[in-house]
């Protein structure tokens, strides 16, 4: 049966191509239908391909933890501020939809799209699919006569299935033996949650008026009818800032000379250039530190093998670089390995590391025997 994931996937696929459907539409049907085919065409070969690649990148427990996984989490709130900025701004520069409006939707659009590649991190998944349900709302306010109504129904869709799905797969990996996907019980709730809000939506529709909206685009960037008298100059507190400077900078002194007395300024080791290609070797009073931090119990095993074994490696061959992974430190033992045996040993212990370090499903008894077992393995054939 399909997974909850790949379902997820296709949901939000599904609601990104609704979102933006009027801009394809309106290309198809306009003055020049090859060209705005050829357009509605790329965007959707890109949709599918940062698709394709989130799919990919989930397969994997480990790239959630993965340097790109990390700066997409880190940096998908921007896409919030500049969804906020264009719904401020877009009434002064966005022109009528016959005559070529709709620059808000693009805008959108290459904003949400470096996020389809991330969707298998749930914040940033979360932002893209704020950016799409937007896009949708945005759609049915330019476009004429309530046309893009419609587009609305896939994105109330993915906000009923895709918490549902996400709930049904956390579920079932936290059981042992892990069960096979049922997409039934997820399907019925979203549909019940879907149907009650087509209803309301249906009511209110019957019941109030249609749109008599005129939409007139306002030139923020032109020139104005009339001068306008120029406005006096602020009057700014400045005594009262450079007050609050002063003892702002006098209290970051004072705090710095006490944290110097007490022997808590942090050192901060200056990496020359030609080091920067290397790894840390790992501490192992750190990294005591950090399996203490775990429950006993097979995970845990698991971790201090892995843990121990990159230090083995760190101290034989210099192979690890900041940043890498498990499955690319597993690629270079195996390039370094002459026995076709210690690098599929090499492979199944990075798999197994990721697997008790990022994927909630329970470790199975005799996980840390083996896990040991393929570390001496590969640490032989070093």
């Amino acid at each position: 049966m399909m997974p909850e994931r790949l379902l997820r996937t296709a949901a939000l696929l599904v609601a990104t191509c609704a979102a933006f459907s009027p801009l394809a539409v309106r290309g198809v049907t306009g003055p020049h239908p090859a060209t705005g085919a050829r357009d509605a065409l790329f965007g959707v070969v890109l949709l599918l391909l940062a698709a394709l690649q989130s799919v990919r990148a989930e397969a994997s427990p480990e790239e959630l933890d993965s340097p790109p996984a990390r700066r997409a989490r880190r940096f998908a709130p921007l896409a919030v501020g500049l969804l906020l900025v264009g719904l401020a701004v877009f009434p002064y520069f966005e022109h009528p939809w016959r005559h070529g409006g709709g620059a808000l939707l693009v805008l959108l659009f290459f904003v949400d799209l470096p996020l389809v590649a991330f969707w298998h991190v749930p914040s940033v998944r979360a932002v893209s699919l704020v950016v799409a349900s937007v896009a949708a709302l945005g759609a049915v306010v330019i476009v004429p006569d309530d046309a893009a109504a419609p587009c609305l129904l896939p994105v109330a869709a993915a906000w009923a299935l895709i918490p549902a799905l996400d709930r049904a797969a956390a579920v079932r990996g936290a059981l042992e033996p892990r069960p096979r996907a049922r997409l039934g019980p997820p399907l019925a709730a979203a549909a019940v949650v879907l149907a009650a809000g087509a209803g309301l939506f249906v009511a209110t529709t019957l019941v109030t008026p249609a749109s008599t909206r005129s939409w007139t685009p306002r030139a923020m960037l032109g020139p104005r009818a009339r001068a306008a008298p120029p406005a006096p100059p602020p009057d700014l507190p400045v005594g009262k800032l450079l007050g609050l400077l002063l003892a702002a900078a006098l209290t970051l002194a004072a705090w710095n000379a006490h944290a110097s007395r007490a022997g808590r300024r942090r050192q901060v080791a200056l990496v020359m250039p030609m080091e920067a290609g290397q790894a840390r070797p790992l501490d192992p009073d750190e990294v005591a530190r950090a399996v203490a931090a775990w429950p006993p119990g097979e995970r845990r095993d698991v971790v201090e093998a892995y843990l121990g074994h990159v230090s083995a490696v760190d101290a034989r061959a210099r192979l690890r670089e900041p940043g890498t992974t498990p499955a690319a430190l597993a690629r270079a033992l195996r390039a370094r390995l002459q026995a076709r045996e210690a690098g599929a040993a090499a492979d199944r212990l990075a798999e197994r590391f990721g697997r008790a370090r990022w994927d909630p499903a329970p470790v199975g008894p005799g996980e840390g025997a083996a896990a040991r077992e393929e570390a001496r393995e590969v640490e032989g054939g070093l």
